[in-house]
């Protein structure tokens, strides 16, 4: 295979919808890629089965060699690559029908068929690569429509942020679905399942909802906004059985995202374990002028003062906030003390604490690029000071300074 093989070619309008889930040729997708920069220069990617007995070897090793060769010295080396690429080729951004800023481009082997979207922006997806096996597609595209016995209606579970499921009946169209997410719809499947999300969740920065796990029971991914799980026959979703809904209902109604109001108003807190979280903040600050001793206190004094003014973060911190500075970036690192359900539940709420104070810890001039939390169950002892008692009074003091 050959550089030339991979010439990516601008879109038009009429194959924008190709780059997106459930097109109009979606029964000759063998699947989709999705990837991230990161920081800028990382290289993170999930994969979407679509039609897994499409997905053989040599299709693995093509799509391999294509990301590859792109990585080398193309518009997936890293994200100034992608935005200089975009740039050169101003002509393939979408119509506004696509949303946001993305641009479209074709890749065309022998046997398949390569569909690219760019969204050269930090903090979102950077990349969707949609693959497609070019007999299907074509002769896809010759024959009439296959008609299919669908449902009106479909039986779903819905999940809000911060929100116990519900079942719900929903027309059978790709409308009302993406009214139930609040946008254009994307999937992830399993073998008899889908869960249907707002493609631009992270984009638009919907509140975090639940985990996304793979088939094995992994978690790769949160899911952001209202999604919901329906049932899947082939390339139809269909109605969750009462057994689908059982086990869907059971797995999300034991997390949650958000912060409650009133911890107490769900679950007595002395029923459930204490858990010490490890969190970690990952700034990149935005000018240069801040890169100094001076810029440096300044930086750690507003992020004490914000952790000091935010109920949760004042009440819940224990100790100090301690802070590493190299280059253009800083790391907070804290512990924050957690009464929940499970340790995923622990360390969405801590998550979510500091989510909710984005606007403020970013208003000095600098970037939240990643927020880790890792979340460790403590033995009972029922000698220690809750951590609720201790009131807003204790202020944090100011945190340590390293520079690296």
């Amino acid at each position: 295979m050959t550089d030339e093989v991979y010439s990516l070619q601008e879109i038009g309008e009429d194959e924008e919808l190709l780059s997106f889930s459930s097109s109009s040729q979606e029964q000759a997708c063998i699947g989709h890629l999705r990837g991230d920069f990161g920081r800028g220069t990382e290289f993170w990617t999930a994969w979407w089965d679509h039609h897994e007995e499409l997905k053989g070897q040599e299709f693995k090793d093509e799509l391999d060699h294509l990301v590859n060769s792109l990585r080398e010295s193309g518009p997936l080396k890293d994200l100034r690559s992608m935005e200089r690429f975009c740039r050169e080729h101003a002509q393939a951004r979408m119509s506004p029908k696509a949303g946001t800023e993305y641009y479209g481009f074709r890749v065309d082997t022998p046997q398949r068929r390569y569909y690219l979207r760019f969204l050269p922006l930090r903090g979102n997806y950077n990349f969707y690569i949609y693959c497609y096996q070019t007999d299907k597609f074509e002769r896809a595209a010759e024959l009439p429509p296959k008609e299919v016995e669908m449902s009106d209606k479909i039986t779903v579970l819905v999940v809000e942020p911060m929100k116990p499921c519900r079942v719900q009946e929903i027309p059978n169209t790709l409308e009302a679905m993406g009214q139930v997410v609040g946008g254009r719809i994307e999937s992830f499947s399993y073998q008899r399942e889908a869960i249907i999300s707002n493609e631009e969740s992270k984009f638009l920065d919907l509140p975090l909802n639940r985990p996304l796990y793979d088939g094995s029971g992994t978690q790769i991914d949160m899911l952001r906004g209202t999604f919901f799980v329906a049932g899947v026959d082939g390339e139809h979703l269909t109605s969750l059985t009462d057994d689908q809904l059982q086990h869907f209902k059971a797995l999300y109604d034991s997390i949650a995202a958000e912060r409650p109001v009133a911890q107490e108003e769900i679950a007595p807190e002395a029923a459930m374990p204490d858990f010490a979280v490890a969190c970690q903040i990952s700034f990149r600050f935005t000018r240069e002028d801040q890169e100094n001793p001076g810029s440096h206190d300044a930086f750690i004094s507003h992020v004490t003062e914000i952790f000091n003014q935010d109920q949760a973060l004042a009440e819940r911190t224990v100790g100090g906030l301690d802070v590493a500075f190299q280059s253009h970036c800083a790391e907070v690192r804290y512990t924050f003390a957690r009464q929940d359900k499970d340790t995923a539940s622990a360390e969405m709420f801590s998550k979510q604490c500091v989510l909710d104070v984005r606007d403020q810890l970013e208003g000095y001039g600098c970037k939240i690029e990643k927020i880790e939390c890792f979340a460790e169950e403590l033995e009972p002892d029922y000698g220690r000071d809750q951590v609720r008692g201790r009131g807003t009074q204790e202020k944090k003091r100011k945190g340590n300074r390293h520079d690296r």
